[in-house]
């Protein structure tokens, strides 16, 4: 495995070069988790996935909206002169997208490397989950980059805010107040899992539709700000419901007591009534269209997520932090600045073209 492994370096030059076309650099990808896997290309599940999938609470794009964001993100390389900001971006992008069925970490810290011009197989290699886990954890250790999961809630969080800007979500003042923006959901809720949805729906949804709704309700890929929370703000704000859900929000959270609401603002959609949680959004009474409706805009939300990731490397001036300094500085060479230091920044209003815009309105 190594020798192949290492012999797909050879396409470094292409690819830093942009010499590859999109469809070539796409077969090189597939190339590349195969061999990374142990298997060969045209083995089942080796090509990018037509089915989305689920993995921890993040859920991946449609395959559409993959292969968009894939293009963007080969042709931004071409933009980028420095190769680490080239590693890194290629990093959580792949991380993100979750092209492949198995592998994705994998593929992602080898493209790291191929930018990096480093080899060391051994993160690389996938024995168990724990020995996956220590060698990622080590890799963004030797890396000196920041998390997936932090680089998520930063792109989040800038999305979050244009989205207000341009009403897309409609403006609360308590929206500048909120710590975190998110659903009730987690890693080990699973399609069937939230009982929510009404029979009758579930049915007039199909199986696919069902099963779509429930992993966007809780699309979890931060601790923050989720692709879901901000994805209910835009569907709560389309039906005029957002100002009041909040008033619910608050009187429930401020009751809270393993909180301090005065200090920690949560705004958590909470989905269905629990022992010891109330459903502030009561999405029993959705029917089959909202749910569809909903499935669509947070695919959207995040699919401009991953975008926003990429503007921030393309246009890192847009993007600077309370110290003067790009977000890209403190996502590759200053992973552990303190979040208060990233989240006090404003962003200049240009990441959302006019059709971006549109889309974020339907």
């Amino acid at each position: 495995m190594q020798e192949k492994t290492k012999e797909l370096f050879g396409y470094r030059d292409l690819i830093i070069n942009g010499s590859l076309s999109f469809v070539e650099f796409k077969s090189y990808l597939e190339k590349v988790n195969a061999t990374l896997r142990g298997k060969n290309i045209g083995e089942e599940d080796t090509g990018v996935r037509v089915q989305g999938m689920r993995v921890a609470g993040m859920v991946s794009l449609p395959y559409n909206l993959q292969l968009d964001v894939l293009q963007q993100y080969y042709q931004s390389l071409s933009k980028i002169d420095d190769n680490q900001e080239k590693a890194a971006l290629s990093y959580y992008v792949l991380n993100d997208l979750h092209l492949f069925g198995d592998g994705n970490g994998r593929i992602s810290r080898f493209m790291y490397q191929l930018f990096d011009n480093s080899f060391d197989i051994n993160y690389l290699i996938h024995d168990c989950t724990n020995e996956q886990i220590k060698g990622c954890s080590e890799f963004l250790e030797e890396k000196n980059i920041e998390d997936i999961e932090v680089v998520n809630k930063f792109s989040n969080y800038i999305l979050f805010k244009h989205l207000i800007d341009y009403g897309a979500i409609s403006y609360d003042p308590r929206l500048e107040e909120y710590d975190e923006v998110k659903t009730f959901g987690n890693a080990f809720v699973t399609a069937h899992d939230l009982s929510c949805i009404s029979k009758q729906v579930q049915d007039e949804l199909g199986d696919e539709n069902f099963a779509r709704i429930q992993y966007n309700l809780t699309n979890d890929d931060n601790d923050y700000f989720t692709v879901s929370g901000v994805a209910m703000c835009v569907m709560l704000s389309k039906y005029g419901k957002l100002s009041e859900t909040l008033d619910k929000n608050d009187e429930y959270q401020s009751k809270n007591p393993f909180i301090d609401f005065n200090s920690y603002k949560r705004l958590v959609f909470t989905l269905q009534d629990t022992d010891i949680k109330k459903a502030i959004v009561d999405v029993s009474t959705w029917n089959a269209d909202m749910c569809n409706e909903f499935s669509d805009i947070c695919e959207n939300v995040h699919k401009q997520q991953i975008e926003t990731i990429l503007d921030i490397f393309v246009n890192p001036s847009h993007h600077m932090d309370s110290q003067n300094r790009p977000w890209l500085y403190n996502f590759i060479h200053n992973p552990n600045v303190e979040i208060s230091e990233m989240l006090t920044t404003n962003t200049q209003d240009t990441l959302l073209s006019n059709d971006k815009k549109s889309e974020a309105r339907k």
